[in-house]
Parts: C-alpha cells; structure tokens; sequence
C-alpha cells in the first residue's frame, strides 16, 4: 500500500511542479485532490485523532507563511502544496520540511540570481524594500507579477524534494 502512495504522491507533485515552472501556476484541482487523498490516508491510518492531527499540521505552514504571502513573498499555490505534504506529517515534520524546502529554494535562487547577474541588483532591491517598508511604516507587496519572473524560482520543486527528502528518511 505504502508504494501506492508514493507513487500517486510523486506522480501529483511532478505535475504540480511541471505546472509550477511552465505558467508560474499550481492548479489547485491537483492540491485539493491531494489533500482529500492525505486526509484519507490519515484517516485509514490513525481514525479521527490523525484527522485533528492533520489539520494542526497543515496550520503550521498556513500560519508561519500567509503573512509572508500577504507581501508578496510566495504564492497561494505554494502555501497550498506545503500543506497538502503537512497533511501526511506530524507537526515536527512540517518544520523540517519548511526548514528543508527554504534551504532548497535559497540554494536554488543564489545560483539563479549569479546565472542571471542579477545577485546585486536583488539584494539592493531587498535592502531598499525593507528600508522603504521601515521608513514609510506602509505595507507593499514584495513582488508583482509585472516584474516578470526572471529571478523568481518556482518553489514547487524544492518543497517536493524535501517531502522526498522526508520519504528518505532525512526527517
């Protein structure tokens, strides 16, 4: 049984991520489909108790994360997927994914921004936000969609290779 899920986890993520890196987009039919399928999972598993679990699980991500969401930071989609892999995790897990998935994603954006040239210039636009969002005590978003996605990384992959990492027994 265990395979079985593994494999229908994997073959959701590599759709949500091939999604991810091609529109910038995670469809949330496949999220949803996944978190029923985890809550049912856990449910078969460990009765209500894994539900109430769950649910405490998947509020991690969603509370550390939506005010990073509210500017601009990362995208629904994103919150979504990490607590769609929460579902299926104790709440010491989940911290060990989001801690693993923003390694991953950090990683992954200085390579990108060195790529691009442009390692400078982001840092410069982060000091002058934050400084900007301190002086002007008002709150702007961090990141539009009219900037273009040239240094953005679509956080799908790296919150799935640390779910792998979890299945590997890392965490």
């Amino acid at each position: 049984m265990e395979i079985v899920i593994f494999i229908f986890f994997c073959s959701v993520a590599l759709v949500i991520v091939g999604c991810d890196i091609k529109e910038h987009r995670i469809p949330n039919g496949l999220v949803i489909t996944g978190m029923l399928s985890a809550f049912i999972i856990r449910l078969l598993e460990y009765g209500m108790e894994g539900c109430v679990s769950a649910v405490v699980s998947m509020l991690i991500p969603l509370g550390l994360l939506f005010p990073v969401y509210m500017l601009g930071m990362i995208g629904a989609g994103d919150i979504k997927l990490l607590c769609m892999y929460a579902v299926l995790l104790n709440w010491e897990q989940v911290l060990y994914l989001l801690f693993y998935a923003c390694a991953l994603g950090s990683v992954w954006s200085l390579v990108r921004m060195i790529k691009n040239n442009s390692l400078v210039r982001r840092f410069q636009y982060l000091k002058d936000y934050v400084v900007g969002m301190a002086g002007q005590k008002n709150i702007r978003k961090y990141f539009t969609p009219e900037q273009g996605y040239k240094d953005t990384i679509p956080f799908a992959l790296p919150i799935g290779l640390s779910y792998v990492l979890h299945l590997g027994g890392m965490y």
